[in-house]
């Protein structure tokens, strides 16, 4: 039976996320005021008669279907009722208004994409052709070299196809061939993703909270333009002399010298003036006329211009160095894929074109960032935007749109495992910058970055102990221990375990060599 074309429709999708962006933001009847603080129950129908059975994003009841209006005046993200894809609400007595879910996910939309296939295929085949594309992408870390082969090849055929009965035809049979093949091996899979982790798909997280931001985010009503020195800045000095020191607030963040290796983040501290107070001191020497520039230039973003905050986060990350002082960023001519939201179009170009100069011409950067993305979304689209370019490395710019859609650590941490879990099946490196400081949500994301940084540095982290995802951690700005390797001897026979070990402390038994950190022991590391 063909799927309808919207509200209520039979149990074959799972419930979908809504309300859409385009009807999040309410207004009381009257059309002039925002409907903050107002509450707004949920229906099934335009009459209002029947509640709709919403669930919180992490699954919960809402008490009588109705939640309230945020300070932004926007409607909370839900999960609508199971095959549905609108629901109506009245605000404050006003008239029945539809909340059509995401885009996306819509049921007139998918009904579209399969208004072309021969009437005589029933609903139930579109059913299975959607299980077997869920199951053949969960599978995809334990494909053998032979079945990748396949499900890429069945999927460049699915993209290059335009005839809906073409594809539901060759695609049913090609993809339940590979299923087939893999209803086999399914005991088998844990150990071949074991197989799989070796040292050269590592993780590596950056701490951009840290590092670049050093925790500090956008300051309301500060500048967001460059300005220049009207004085020099010698070495050490800590202030500086500016055409303009509109909007220059303590606690904005300065880039000088963007995009060269003499790049430096300076705080703005005090202002007298024209005269501006910074810390850290001046490292190199500023001429008179040397642009100075707003990193932040709103809660969520940087500033998008040539010597702004876009320029020296893209060169941050392409620099970005290990705790040996060697680059993350270091295979000549390297293919990578940026997945990412809005942050990548801003900050790829200055990224690209250091690579570029520093590894290559035959560095490919490929931008797939999407903005208002989360890394559910970018999974969702990894087989079409990652996969076909084979990359050596992938970037995970991740983060802020999770923050805002009110996902939990719970949600974000299983998400992380996830998609290392998809680069890590094509053989790709993974480099994580981190979350960044939202002046919207500081104490939010400040949590979720504490979080992030323990579970990409801890060996407590499920990728690490049971499937071998994480094999190397290499942290920026986080101080470690200071290393006890060379202390006096263990005095215990080779091949033996400590009884006591401390931080720092590394040793090695049959089942391989075992390290000592942040009071755990990691291991056997191979």
């Amino acid at each position: 039976m063909p799927i309808p074309s919207g509200g209520q429709a039979p149990d074959l999708i799972p419930r979908q996320i809504g309300p859409d962006e385009a009807c999040r933001v309410v207004y009381l009847p009257d059309g002039r005021a925002r409907a903050r603080g107002y509450p707004v129950p949920m229906f099934l129908d335009e009459g209002l008669s029947t509640p709709a059975d919403v669930l919180t994003l992490t699954g919960d009841p809402i008490p009588e279907s109705t939640v309230m209006v945020d300070a932004y005046s926007r409607i909370p993200l839900v999960l609508y009722p199971v095959g549905a894809d609108t629901v109506w609400t009245s605000i404050n007595g006003g008239p029945a208004i539809p909340l059509y879910s995401r885009v996306d996910y819509r049921i007139d939309v998918l009904a579209a994409k399969v208004g072309t296939a021969e009437s005589g295929v029933e609903s139930e085949r579109l059913a299975r052709v959607a299980q077997i594309a869920a199951e053949q992408s969960a599978r995809a870390a334990a494909i053998t070299a032979e079945q990748q082969a396949r499900v890429a090849a069945v999927t460049a055929e699915q993209q290059a196809r335009q005839s809906a009965d073409a594809v539901l035809g060759g695609l049913v049979d090609a993809v339940e061939g590979s299923l087939a093949v893999l209803d086999g091996r399914v005991d088998d899979l844990d150990a071949a993703i074991e197989a799989k982790a070796d040292e050269d798909k590592t993780v590596e997280y950056l701490d951009v909270y840290n590092g670049l931001f050093g925790g500090n985010p956008f300051v309301v009503g500060q500048a967001t333009t460059a300005t220049t020195l009207t004085a020099p800045a010698s070495a050490g000095a800590t202030t500086l002399t500016v055409a303009s020191a509109t909007g220059m607030l303590a606690g904005v963040l300065l880039a000088t010298n963007q995009g060269t290796a003499s790049q430096q983040i300076l705080k703005i501290t005090g202002v007298a003036g024209s005269v501006l107070t910074v810390t850290p001191a001046v490292a190199t020497a500023l001429n008179t006329g040397a642009a100075v520039a707003p990193v932040w230039t709103n809660a969520s973003h940087v500033t998008f211009d040539t010597v702004g905050g876009s320029r020296a986060y893209g060169w941050w990350l392409a620099n970005s160095r290990r705790s040996d002082n060697t680059y993350v960023f270091f295979e000549p001519n390297p293919r990578i894929v940026w997945l990412g939201d809005s942050w990548t179009a801003e900050c790829i170009k200055e990224f690209r074109a250091e690579l570029t100069t520093r590894l290559g011409s035959g560095t490919t950067v490929v931008d797939a960032g999407i903005s208002g993305n989360t890394l559910v979304q970018m999974m969702a689209r990894f087989a079409a935007d990652v996969a076909p370019a084979n990359p050596d490395i992938v970037v995970l710019e991740y983060g802020v749109n999770d923050i805002y859609s009110g996902f939990t650590r719970t949600q974000m941490a299983a998400d992380l495992e996830r998609a290392v879990a998809m680069c890590r099946a094509i053989g790709a490196r993974v480099v994580i910058p981190g979350i960044v400081p939202l002046s919207d949500y500081p104490t939010v994301s400040r949590d979720r970055s504490l979080e992030l940084k323990g579970q990409a540095t801890s060996a407590v982290f499920p990728a690490a102990t049971t499937s071998g995802y994480l094999t190397r951690i290499d942290t920026l700005g986080l101080p470690l221990p200071a290393s006890t390797t060379t202390r006096a001897p263990l005095n215990i026979p080779h091949g033996a375990a400590p009884t006591s070990p401390v931080d720092g402390d590394m040793w090695t038994t049959t089942a391989g060599l075992f390290v000592r950190i942040n009071g755990a022991t990691v291991g056997p590391l191979t």
